[in-house]
């Protein structure tokens, strides 16, 4: 699975930065908020993105 992230102007200054996540082709999520900074976005999408595969793994635990 290709899952990307890239950081999009989205918004007028002084918080112009979303970012948007896409597995291939497809636009999965996306922010809401918007950042001052293209690092800003970036490390609040790798959050996301581990948040997202954290409740994942926790739905596929299998009862012991």
């Amino acid at each position: 699975m290709d899952v990307r992230i890239k950081i999009r102007q989205r918004s007028p200054f002084p918080k112009p930065w979303k970012w948007e996540m896409y597995v291939g082709k497809r636009l999965v999520t996306a922010s809401n908020e918007s950042y001052a900074s293209q690092g800003e976005a970036h490390g609040a999408a790798r959050d996301t993105l581990d948040r997202i595969v954290l409740e994942w793994a926790k739905s596929r635990k299998v009862p012991g």
